[in-house]
């Protein structure tokens, strides 16, 4: 379960990034943690209250703003770029 938290604490490291790599890179991050969460429900090794962490981590795992957000900082820099 520490690891579980310890991931989402890295990839809340990366969340201000603003370019879109940054973003990628956190859904990569969190497909791996979803995976092991999948696996560790299946075998139920999870008490309540951890499931509960989970949950307000699963709830902070949301990646739209930061792609908008980055998509947005690469158009600044490819439209400044060709401007000089």
């Amino acid at each position: 379960m520490a690891d579980i938290l310890d991931a989402y604490r890295l990839t809340a490291q990366i969340e201000k990034e603003p370019f879109i790599i940054s973003g990628l890179t956190r859904a990569s991050m969190q497909q791996s943690i979803h995976q092991t969460i999948w696996e560790s429900l299946r075998k139920r090794v999870f008490t309540a209250a951890q499931l509960k962490l989970l949950q307000e981590g699963l709830h902070k795992a949301y990646l739209t703003d930061q792609l908008i957000i980055g998509i947005n900082t690469e158009q600044y820099h490819w439209t400044i770029n060709a401007v000089t």
